[in-house]
């Protein structure tokens, strides 16, 4: 009987263990224009940042990072920085768009620009 109970438990703790790690990821709001040092919810025309997601950042914490590592690092300027102690990647998506992620251990920071 104990057994049957434990398999169960470790059953259950198996199928939510992906639905937990999926929680982790934040989507946050707003575009932050070229050139601007702040976000807003406006609808922004031509180049901007924007599609910010975060693992275990708040969103506060992220666009601030965004518009301090924009200013010292220029998009599609160089595919692999450190900044803050994060390790950040460019990968540019066609002519006009750069998916940079920026890692430090369990704390991500991810966002699109282009227009």
């Amino acid at each position: 009987m104990r057994a049957v109970a434990v398999l169960a438990f470790l059953s259950a703790g198996l199928t939510l263990a992906p639905a937990a790690h999926a929680a982790g990821v934040r989507s946050c709001s707003g575009a932050l224009a070229a050139g601007s040092h702040h976000f807003t919810n406006a609808q922004v025309v031509g180049a901007q940042t924007y599609d910010v997601t975060t693992r275990s950042v708040s969103c506060s914490t992220a666009k601030a990072f965004i518009v301090r590592e924009e200013r010292v690092h220029r998009p599609f300027a160089k595919p692999r920085v450190q900044f803050e102690g994060y390790t950040c990647r460019t990968a540019t998506v066609g002519e006009e768009v750069a998916d940079t992620r920026c890692v430090r251990g369990a704390n991500v920071i991810r966002w699109k620009f282009g227009a």
